[in-house]
This record gives C-alpha cells, structure tokens and sequence, in this order.
C-alpha cells in the first residue's frame, strides 16, 4: 500500500508539473515510458486508472498549442510519418489481429511524441534535461540489479525483465543503447561527484545488459566499445580504461556465459534459440516479403505467418518471432519500408556527424558534441544488437533518432545564443538574421 500510494503521488506531482510547461509534460511522460510506475505496485488498478501517457499526451499538444511552440517539418519528418503510412497501409489490408493494430496505435503515439521533441527542445538546456530524464528513468533500477549481480552473484544470469524493453534481448540492446548516453552526461557534467556517479551508473548498466547472456549483446558492447573509442579525443587514456573496464566484466563471467558466447562463431545447435534458428527465421522473413514486397505481412504479422512459410515443418516450434529489426521491419513492412527505414538510420547518423563538424569551432557548444557522439554511438549499438532480437517498435529507437533530429534542427536553424537559452527562440526569429552568430551558420537540414 505504501509503494502504491507513493507511486500516486508521484503521477499527481508530474500533473501538476505537467500543465505549467510543455517541457515539463514531455519530461512527464517519458519518465512514465521509461520507468513504467504500474510496474512497481502489487495491484495496478489504481495506478492504471490514471491512464497517464494518454492524458500526458493530451496536456502536452495543448501546452504547445498555447504556448504557441514553432512546429516544424523537414525531409526527416517527412520519412518518419511515410514509414508510419506504410505501417499502417500494410496492417489494415494484411491478415493479422487485434495485437497488430494495437501496436500500430502505439508507434503512432510514439512517433507524435517523438516530432513533439523537435518543438519543445529548442536549446541545450532543455536537451540536457531529456537526455537526463530518459539515462535515469531507465538507468537507476538496471544499475542497481548490475551492481547487485556483480557483487553477490558475479556472472550469474539476469532473466529479469523489464517492461519498457521486453525481455532478455530486448533490455541488452536497450540499456546497451542507454550507456553513450550517461557517458555522455558525464563528459559534460561540471562537478566532480556527478562524473563519478554517473561513471558508477553507467558500469551497472553495462553489466546488467551483459548479465542477460545476450550474444547480441556481447556483439552490440564491442561495437559501441569501438566507436566510442573512434571517436574519444585522448585515445590512449580511453583504451587504457576500456581494457580496465574490460578486463573487470569479463573476469567475473562463468563458464556457462562464455559457453553461449562461443555459439557466435561455431552456431552449434544446443537450441531452439541458437544462431542456426535465426538464420531460418531471417529467411523466413525475405520469403514473406517476396510475396509481399509493397507492403509486407503487416505490423506484428510475423508470428502469424510463420507457419505458412515454415519449410521444416514447425522444427523449432510454431508462431516463431523473426529475432531481427532488420528483418521485422522487411517482413512486415516490405522492401519500401525497408528502404525508407535505412534511410532514416543513416540520416540520424548523418546528423550526429554533422553536429560536431559545425561546432566544431565553437567551445560553447561543445556540450552538443557529446551527445552526438553518444547518439551516434547508441545508435549503433543498436543496429549491431537490433539485428538479434525484436527492436524496431520499441519507443526507445525512435526517441533517439528523434534527439539526433534535435540536435541537427539546433545547430542548423539557431544562433548560438538561442541554443545556449540566452535569448528566447521566438523573439529571435523576429530579429534580423544578420544577427546570427557566425559560429553556427544555418544549414539545410
């Protein structure tokens, strides 16, 4: 009762908060998508009754509406809302169920929401505060559960799951994706006792993702590993400290991690979760797609017509999920939305890219370095671990890609000041453009 009513009380306190700034409905409702309050109550009615990202949502388009936030619409807006077309084209005119068109509702949610970052993040500030609300929401319970196995149980498994990512592959590849992330609140932190708190959370984090025994995970960890290496300034400070890093996880791990990591390479059949089996489902998947090239199979129509393209004859069981976003995504959104899904990762790489070529000369706006290098670095990790399990849904991508899309809107349409929050985006778009600072010059998106 008491966990229940503290939980109340946080919900009623993120209404309030909520009504004053759009800002503060945005921060709201993603603390509830990350964090998921039902989850920590014994009975959940009281805590579902609130109907909270709903009326969030809601608060939110109000408050931008009066507050007359600027709206704003480019070739990657454009790609997003064409991808979620196609999602929705192929789910009405394909044979799936209730549970394909409730998932449809939900990415459209998510997709509004995720536009919804372009006008409500309009400086650093702001961006610190989201990136802050999402590593924490996400990020306090997974260190936790990190630390307490590497402590107490070192290299045991963690089969917990959590709901905002799903269950074992999915929270490798999230809290994978959420450790740039912290890295790079910590890059940015100014005191001493944050650096180090969030260096301590951001080690409980990585071991919490790789205690799952994910082999994606291993895989989604070393391409991370790499690229933010790649792109660290002080390459041999930061590959010392990755083999510290490295040298302390893999250590404690038993041999039954190292057994299903060595699967990688020798794809021995021990199971029906093995290599081998995703590499029938993926060509499960291209069938599907053959016969469905415009349109796909419909959003979540894998598992539904699995056993129609199962040519071993249910070898590794019936209504099987495709274990790949690469694959879901041309499976059930066909090879447009295949295309145009590429399309939109490379463009959010683009962007992180972009970033820190046009701040590049401006040691004020370091800051949004950083955190291109942390996007860009998650985004990664994803697309290596995505190709493992069943991501392509999952708010998380889609809010990240959303921030790189923040990031580009920033530097590219902004004056430093107006980034930095000294002067008020809406008076500064009153003012002659000559007044723009020569540090950020606008480009086109």
């Amino acid at each position: 009762m008491l966990r229940t009513t503290l939980v109340i009380c946080l919900i009623i306190t993120g209404y309030v908060l909520a009504v004053k700034k759009p800002l503060y409905a945005l921060m709201f409702y993603t603390w509830n998508a990350y964090f998921r309050p039902e989850s920590w109550v014994w009975d959940r009615s009281p805590v579902m009754v609130f109907n909270v990202s709903y009326v969030v949502a809601i608060i939110l388009i109000i408050g931008i509406f009066l507050t007359k936030q600027r709206l704003v619409f480019n070739f990657r807006v454009f790609l997003m809302g064409f991808f979620l077309l196609l999602c929705w084209i192929g789910t009405s005119i394909a044979d799936v169920r209730a549970e394909g068109r409730f998932t449809v509702n939900e990415l459209t949610t998510v997709f509004l929401i995720s536009y919804l970052y372009l006008a409500v993040i309009t400086d650093v500030k702001k961006l610190r505060w989201m990136i802050t609300v999402i590593v924490l929401s996400l990020g306090l319970e997974a260190a936790k559960q990190g630390w307490m196995t590497f402590v107490f149980r070192p290299g045991g498994v963690n089969n917990n799951p959590i709901p905002f990512l799903g269950t074992r592959n999915g929270v490798a590849v999230g809290l994978l994706m959420l450790v740039p992330m912290i890295a790079a609140l910590s890059r940015v932190a100014t005191r001493k006792w944050r650096r180090r708190g969030l260096v301590f959370l951001s080690f409980g984090v990585l071991y919490r993702g790789l205690s799952t025994f994910s082999r994606g995970a291993l895989l989604a960890a070393s391409s991370m590993g790499v690229m933010w290496w790649l792109r660290s300034r002080f390459k041999i400070r930061s590959l010392v400290a990755a083999c510290l890093v490295i040298g302390l996880v893999l250590s404690s791990m038993k041999d039954e991690w190292w057994e299903r990591m060595d699967t990688i390479t020798t794809a021995e059949e021990k199971d029906e979760r093995s290599a081998l089996s995703r590499i029938h489902f993926w060509k499960v998947a291209i069938a599907m797609a053959n016969d469905h090239p415009i349109w796909g199979v419909g959003v979540n129509g894998f598992p539904l017509h699995y056993d129609r393209y199962d040519s071993l004859g249910g070898e590794f069981g019936g209504r099987r999920a495709v274990h790949s976003s690469w694959f879901g995504v041309l499976a059930e959104v066909g090879y447009l939305g295949l295309a145009v899904f590429v399309v939109i990762i490379l463009l959010a790489l683009r962007s992180c890219w972009s970033v820190r070529r046009i701040v590049k000369k401006d040691p004020r706006l370091q800051e949004l370095s950083h955190y291109s290098v942390g996007l860009e670095t998650s985004i990664i990790a994803w697309a290596v671990g995505g190709a493992f399990t069943n991501f392509h849904y999952n708010e998380m991508l889609w809010n990240f890609i959303a921030l790189s899309m923040v990031l580009n809107h920033l530097v590219t349409t902004k004056s430093t000041e107006e980034i930095l929050g000294c002067v008020d985006a809406r008076e500064s778009h009153e003012e002659d453009t000559s007044k723009v600072s020569p540090a950020v010059v606008p480009q086109h998106a």
